[in-house]
């Protein structure tokens, strides 16, 4: 089977990330399905998805020639994870905690690190 190249992996975590992670959210947290909040967990998910996509093809793929730069870039999605959860306790934005913390950060670092996993290989 033929490598799947950036592009497909995008479409492919953009299409899977947020409805796998807001089934397990209905599975197995203490969240009940609304219309509503699967709307705003879709939007959330499809925007941490693109973001990881930019992070990982447009701006860390632009210093692949540093020694080291995985390790970097997961130190920096981290910082940017605890960043914008000290952002939201720090504002009092704490009712979009909930959909910001699963919603937006799990699909930011995934697909962040899958995308940054595959450029990597040779």
């Amino acid at each position: 089977m033929k490598e799947l190249s950036i592009k497909q992996w995008f479409w492919t975590l953009t299409f899977t990330l947020p409805l796998t992670f807001y089934a397990i959210e209905l599975l197995f947290g203490d969240t009940h399905f609304t219309p509503k909040g699967f709307f705003f967990h879709m939007v959330w998910s499809v925007i941490g998805v693109v973001i990881g996509y930019w992070l990982s093809t447009k701006l860390f793929a632009k210093y692949r020639h540093i020694k080291g730069i995985t390790a970097i870039t997961y130190f920096l999605l981290l910082l940017l994870v605890i960043g914008i959860s000290a952002l939201i306790n720090l504002t009092g934005l704490r009712e979009l905690k909930p959909l910001i913390s699963e919603a937006f950060t799990l699909p930011l670092i995934v697909s962040a690190i899958t995308l940054n996993s595959i450029i990597a290989k040779p």
